[in-house]
């Protein structure tokens, strides 16, 4: 903790791929006005980007990485709603509530929600991004029918590239499409596409299961290759299509977005698994006084471990006893400075 009167706060230099929170608390003659928690990942600049949204605050903003996301046109944002989960028409996921981004079945062909990912450049022996991995946290309500899940098309020039279809197979005719029955509606699922295109592999997974693949010659450059930082605009759409020969849309609920510009192994996704309410690679590190204890609680993994350290911008942080692979801590409170993050390793 760092009491000072001043507006501002230098922590100095902070960890790579680390996950700090913080918090501004108010000193008045009454005592103390605890403010709201907030918390940040950082990232590294030589590492693969990744990227996140959680629509935990009603908005597009970015949870994890220097992406953008956007509304593609001026009628989007009056069809759009944010929400949390509540029990009963929008079920909770794991038990615990969820924010959510509710998308229309959209019927124009410019409605849709842009992406850019600006720390990613082309790769994979190509001109654009050839290794990438797309996950989503979705709920369809209603009836299983066709729903377009992104175009590489940011202009909507053509149909979509990923799509669930009314017999529930996920995948599109180039590719090749998951066994029927493999998505189902009514239910919180995690869908990750997952492409190596130099290599000539893609593979469809649920809840970090396998469901399909598609292997044979090099797709690099081609339709499944998304833009770049190296290309002017954003490089993706969401939640539309522009075939006009039916309707290809559906409503569906939205719980978190992830993207990474790397092909992601069968063994992180299924460690990744199903759904999750806080996200997909964020975690929240949470703080709370408890008597005269900090008690500390998280989503714990068997690789997530907590770490202490005196100052924020320290290099010296200790890994914090038996707290691998646990989900709570606590210890007393004193009159010494003491910051807390998640390390994922």
């Amino acid at each position: 903790m760092v009491t000072q009167a001043a507006g501002t706060f230098n922590p100095g230099p902070l960890a790579a791929n680390t996950l700090y929170f913080w918090r501004v608390d108010e000193v008045t003659a009454g005592g103390v006005v605890a403010g709201d928690e907030w918390s940040f990942t950082t990232l590294n600049p030589s590492a693969n980007a990744a990227y996140e949204w959680t629509f935990d605050h009603g908005s597009l903003e970015a949870a994890l990485g220097n992406g953008l996301m956007s509304y593609a046109d001026a009628a989007t944002p009056g069809l759009t709603a944010f929400g949390r989960s509540d029990g009963t028409t929008v079920p909770h996921i794991g038990g615990q509530p969820a924010g959510y981004l509710r998308v229309p079945g959209f019927s124009a062909l410019t409605n849709g929600y842009l992406l850019t990912f600006n720390d990613s450049g082309p790769n994979g022996g190509g001109g654009y991004i050839n290794r990438y991995t797309f996950i989503f946290d979705v709920f369809i309500p209603g009836s299983i029918n066709w729903v377009a899940l992104f175009n590489t098309n940011p202009q909507n020039g053509n149909d979509a590239d990923w799509y669930v279809d009314p017999t529930g197979r996920l995948g599109i005719g180039d590719l090749g499409y998951s066994p029927a029955g493999a998505i189902t509606a009514n239910t919180w699922q995690r869908l990750a596409f997952v492409a190596d295109l130099g290599a000539g592999v893609v593979t469809f997974y649920r809840n970090g299961g396998q469901v399909g693949q598609r292997t044979d010659g090099s797709l690099l450059d081609g339709r499944f290759s998304l833009y770049s930082n190296l290309d002017a605009g954003p490089d993706l759409l969401l939640f539309n299509e522009g075939d006009p020969s039916g309707t290809y849309t559906h409503a569906l609920y939205v719980s978190s977005i992830a993207f990474t510009d790397r092909a992601m192994s069968a063994a992180e996704l299924s460690a990744l698994g199903g759904p999750r309410a806080e996200g997909i690679f964020v975690r929240q590190l949470r703080a709370a006084r408890n008597g005269s204890e900090v008690a500390l609680s998280w989503s714990g993994a068997a690789d997530v471990r907590l770490q202490r350290a005196t100052a924020l911008g320290s290099t010296n942080w200790q890994d914090v006893p038996n707290t691998q692979g646990a989900s709570v801590f606590g210890e007393p409170v004193t009159n010494a400075a003491a910051f807390y993050r998640l390390i994922e390793q």
